[in-house]
């Protein structure tokens, strides 16, 4: 028998406090609003082991958490993430699924680029049209990497005029 009930105020204590052993606690609550609460603050306060519990709860807690808890994976922007938002692309769900790409581009990881590419490929064959949601997606990731390509480049530029300067 469980004496204690967390409620979304203890969630928002925990957060502020960053009590990340009690907001994964919460994060398996059956009270799906305290879970979702600790779904966010976990993605706030970010770290190996929020990412760790948010990622259990992408793989295994019901909708709604795991729906939290892509948003919420996206927001700590770790890399180790991107498995496992890969794997949800081909959730039953299609909330799950725009979901799932939207962490993806987000987090900007260039290993999601493919994935991404035969999720809209799937959801065409089955409705003809990909959703909005993963079709946006691929356009962020796509100008997150021209972004960074581009940025790189200017950079290289502007190194190499610092060579030539200083070789003058």
């Amino acid at each position: 028998m469980k004496l204690f009930r967390t409620t979304r105020k203890k969630v928002a204590k925990m957060r502020d406090q960053r009590d990340i052993s009690g907001l994964v606690r919460a994060l398996n609550d059956s009270d799906l609003f305290v879970a979702v609460d600790a779904a966010e603050a976990l993605g706030a306060i970010g770290g190996a082991q929020a990412v760790d519990a948010l990622i259990g709860a992408l793989e295994s807690g019901p909708e709604p958490v795991r729906l939290f808890a892509a948003r919420a994976l996206a927001r700590t922007g770790d890399v180790r993430a991107v498995p496992f938002l890969v794997r949800a692309l081909s959730d039953p769900a299609a909330r799950m699924r725009g979901a799932a790409a939207s962490a993806l581009a987000q987090i900007g990881d260039a290993t999601a680029e493919q994935p991404l590419r035969d999720a809209i490929r799937r959801e065409e064959s089955i409705s003809g049209a990909a959703p909005p949601p993963i079709e946006g997606a691929m356009r962020m990731l796509e100008g997150r990497m021209l972004s960074s390509v581009v940025a790189r480049r200017e950079m290289e530029a502007a190194l190499l005029e610092i060579q030539k300067r200083e070789r003058r």
